[in-house]
């Protein structure tokens, strides 16, 4: 029977962050990657620590791509700090909780983006091949239009300063990166869950983040990176089943 006792270690949480806490909603897997960072940063009296995907899987018994998902979602609510190091992944909370960005209630509707297309005649339209592209970017499945917003999320979160991804650039930078994202999906028949670990593992890594900066790169480094990608996924899934 557990008997968890204060001698056996603690970790020391002011009042304050936890009633802010209890305010928020935190998605499942999200609250049990956060709970690893309390317990590696504060549960060691530390602000922050270099946590490792292998180590955050081994902590919640979630899959790697599903801590990806996780962290990401924390960066968004703005619950996290990550920074990357030459070697490692740096992750503390945000204490200044009044910066927070709650997720909806359940039941309120968010408006969807809407995408404005270009049309002829107005002298500030793109020019050839990228205005055909803004025109094409409705035939673009929703899938694809996913990934690449998932790439572009990830690169910002690595590199807010990112020069296409900012400054009203991010529509047009999307749907060149979108037509990259799709050739490998049609032309090089990856599958959608593929890319999908491609890119959230590429975007954890700390060489590939620095160097996997676009659609086109993604596809171009596709045969170095997959190999990779799917190596530390097993090895997590290994972990997993040897500490159940």
């Amino acid at each position: 029977m557990a008997n968890p006792q204060v001698e056996g270690g603690y970790t020391r949480i002011a009042n304050e962050l936890l009633e802010a806490l209890a305010r928020i909603r935190i998605p499942g897997e999200a609250g049990q990657v956060l709970d690893v960072i309390f317990r590696r940063t504060y549960g060691f009296g530390k602000k922050i620590d270099a946590i490792s995907l292998s180590q955050f899987c081994l902590g919640t018994g979630l899959k790697q791509n599903t801590i990806c998902k996780a962290i990401v979602k924390l960066l968004r609510l703005n619950l996290i700090t990550k920074k990357g190091t030459a070697t490692s992944t740096l992750y503390g909370i945000n204490k200044d909780f009044e910066t927070w960005r709650p997720l909806p209630k359940k039941g309120q509707v968010v408006p969807k983006k809407v995408i404005i297309i270009p049309q002829k005649g107005n002298k500030h339209n793109p020019k050839g091949d990228t205005q055909k592209k803004y025109k094409e970017k409705r035939n673009v499945p929703p899938q694809i239009l996913e990934l690449t917003n998932l790439l572009a999320d990830l690169i910002l979160i690595n590199n807010p300063k990112h020069r296409y991804l900012r400054n009203g650039k991010r529509e047009k930078t999307i749907i060149t990166w979108a037509d990259a994202i799709d050739k490998l999906f049609r032309i090089d028949k990856q599958t959608v869950e593929d890319i999908r670990i491609v890119i959230e593992w590429c975007q954890s890594d700390s060489f590939w983040r620095k160097n996997v900066l676009s659609g086109d790169k993604l596809r171009e480094k596709w045969d170095q990176l997959y190999p990779q990608a799917i190596e530390t996924r097993q090895k997590c899934a290994w972990m997993e089943v040897t500490n159940e």
